[in-house]
């Protein structure tokens, strides 16, 4: 049983049911790999939630310890019919589900709306699903310094499988196989967690190993920097609810043939207005947007929490429409 395997484990220092705190963190990790060491998980691409639950209250905040328990409504209901015990805090991915594959641009859609009428509307226009993958803290006591292996036994016990509430399946040994079939689904990559790691609040070791899934898509390109005339960077964007939305710049990758393109087709006009209905703010950089929008495939790690290119890289130009390049 659960009470009779954590014994005396407590460390009331390290967090308290209903305050917030910085959660552990994965590093990067260069490619997939097998051992009988580690468990291997899904990353989720969502908002980082840790919930706090007890009867008569249940927390939600994110990783910068903000509060998002009003954000997400149906999560807090739904802890209530599933969660079988009396205090625990998890740890895990809030994210919206697009055809059955999580999108982030939708999750942050969710994650930023504070009116309560817009709250409620979009419970069902963007329902949200709560991927769990941590126990914490369990009736008062401090799981931090048990295993990961141990946390995941005791997750299972306690949280039955709901609609909206999923514990997150952990494979072990076989991480190059959850890799594949994470890249096979075109989804954001996995988790490498060692068995025998304890929860290193509001570090990130190598304990646990992130394995990203290098995304790829044609994007926007509204205008780029230059230094006298020279082409510096591509400024990106895509379409959301109509409108284009700056999402970030790539100088990797831009030849001496790109800027070459870019350079004789759309000499310096200080008159051509943005496309962008909210311009980046770029200092002082010099800037030539264009009057005909072009799309450039781009390879990148990830987005940010504001919607941002994660390492992008300029892999070349395309045919493509712009009006299909979307979030």
């Amino acid at each position: 049983m659960i009470r009779a395997a954590i014994g005396n484990n407590t460390n009331g220092d390290a967090m308290q049911l209903g305050q917030p705190f910085l959660p552990m963190e994965p590093v990067g990790y260069g490619e997939a790999f097998d051992s009988p060491e580690w468990g291997f998980q899904v990353k989720w691409d969502g908002v980082r939630i840790l919930a706090h639950y007890q009867p008569q209250k249940v927390v939600l905040f994110n990783r910068k310890q903000r509060e998002r328990s009003a954000q997400y409504p149906e999560i807090i209901d739904a802890l209530s019919q599933i969660v079988r015990t009396q205090q625990v805090i998890l740890d895990g991915e809030v994210v919206v589900l697009v055809k059955g594959a999580p999108h982030f641009a939708r999750v942050l859609q969710r994650d930023r709306v504070t009116h309560p009428k817009s709250i409620h509307h979009l419970q069902h226009q963007l329902p949200v699903h709560y991927m769990v993958f941590d126990l914490l803290y369990l009736n008062g006591r401090d799981l931090s310094t048990c295993s990961f292996l141990q946390r995941q036994d005791w997750l299972r016990e306690i949280i039955l499988p709901g609609s909206l509430i999923h514990p997150v399946d952990t494979v072990v040994e076989k991480g190059i196989a959850s890799f594949n079939a994470v890249v096979k689904q075109d989804w954001e990559g996995i988790v490498a967690k060692r068995l025998d790691s304890p929860y290193r609040f509001g570090e990130k070791v190598d304990l646990w190993r992130k394995i990203k899934n290098w995304k790829r898509r044609p994007l926007v390109v509204g205008g780029y920097t230059h230094e006298q005339g020279r082409p510096k960077a591509l400024l990106l964007g895509a379409y959301w609810e109509n409108e284009l939305i700056y999402v970030g710049r790539a100088s990797v990758g831009l030849s001496t043939q790109h800027r070459r393109l870019l350079a004789t087709q759309w000499a310096l006009n200080p008159l051509i207005p943005s496309p962008f209905p909210k311009p980046p703010v770029l200092a002082s950089e010099a800037v030539q947007w264009l009057p005909v929008l072009l799309v450039a495939v781009i390879e990148f790690l990830e987005w940010t929490e504001d919607l941002k290119l994660r390492h992008p890289k300029i892999l070349g130009f395309s045919t493509d429409s712009p009006e299909n390049c979307t979030l």
